[in-house]
């Protein structure tokens, strides 16, 4: 075998071993992060994407080293759970308050009606005459 397929050999299990230690360390950062109200930072997500993208790598290179590559799946799920938490945590979705109206409602279909009004625009049903203090 010549001189050069040894070092490549040794140099893409070099890499598939690196990239299997980063995905696992990155695992690891990215649990501490998207446990705590860090979440919501840009390391967070700085981490979230090497974790995924050394899991990818990894998967694609854990055959060079006769690894199965279930040990390169921290990686690519907690990178995605933790883009998933940063960008959630980073653009919330706006807080629907329901609405309160105390006035007068129609007694067909309970739409909003101004005091006084004897139909419903909503629906046309006649309202009941109101009593004044009632």
């Amino acid at each position: 075998m010549p001189w050069y397929v040894s070092l490549l050999t040794g140099a893409i299990t070099a890499l598939a071993i690196m990239t299997l230690v980063m995905s696992v360390i990155s695992s690891l950062i990215v649990v501490v992060l998207i446990c705590t109200p860090l979440r919501g930072k840009y390391y967070a997500c700085i981490w979230s994407t090497i974790a995924l993208a050394t899991g990818l790598l990894g998967a694609g290179l854990a055959h060079f080293i006769l690894l199965p590559t279930t040990s390169t799946w921290s990686g690519i799920i907690f990178g995605s759970l933790g883009l998933s938490l940063w960008f959630n945590a980073r653009n919330p979705k706006p807080r629907v308050e329901p609405a309160t109206y105390d006035g007068p409602r129609c007694v067909a279909c309970r739409q909003p009606i101004e005091t006084g009004t004897n139909l419903c625009p909503a629906c046309g049903w006649t309202q009941p005459a109101r009593q004044s203090g009632t």
